[in-house]
């Protein structure tokens, strides 16, 4: 059963970089759904990304997801990355560059673009972070 859902990860990735080929904006790992990108290849990513920290270290990725607020996180903030299903989503801390950057309600779709980085918390965890330049307002989720 390992290898079965092992195997479909690796297609699932492999058919989400073929869509992210040739990409001139400068962006290593897309975490956004659009017309070629699937919001389960969109998560099946962002998981692959969360089991290899190590590997994306130095990476610059654009994620777009709910901006949710944690005071026990490592930031204070995340954003949730979600499959279609609703069932399965990837949260990656972040913290914006310029500190003086106004961040939008909680429960907001963002979009934001930086470098990522794996963190250790205090308790040996690792801590999926991305040090955003950029963040762009999309719409609020709960309305």
């Amino acid at each position: 059963m390992k290898k079965i859902v092992a195997f479909m990860l690796v297609a699932v990735m492999l058919v989400a970089m073929a869509g992210c080929g040739g990409n001139s904006s400068g962006v290593d790992v897309n975490l956004v759904v659009d017309d070629v990108i699937s919001p389960m290849a969109v998560y099946s990513l962002a998981a692959a990304v969360a089991q290899d920290p190590d590997g994306y270290s130095g990476k610059t990725v654009q994620a777009e997801g709910a901006l949710l607020e944690d005071a026990t996180s490592a930031t204070g903030y995340y954003i949730e990355v979600a499959d279609n299903t609703g069932c399965c989503y990837q949260n990656f801390a972040f913290r914006m560059k310029d500190k003086k950057t106004e961040l939008p309600e909680a429960n907001t779709i963002i979009l934001i673009k930086g470098t990522f980085k794996a963190e250790t918390a205090p308790s040996g965890a690792k801590v999926l972070v991305i040090e955003a330049d950029s963040l762009e307002n999309r719409e609020y989720l709960y309305q």
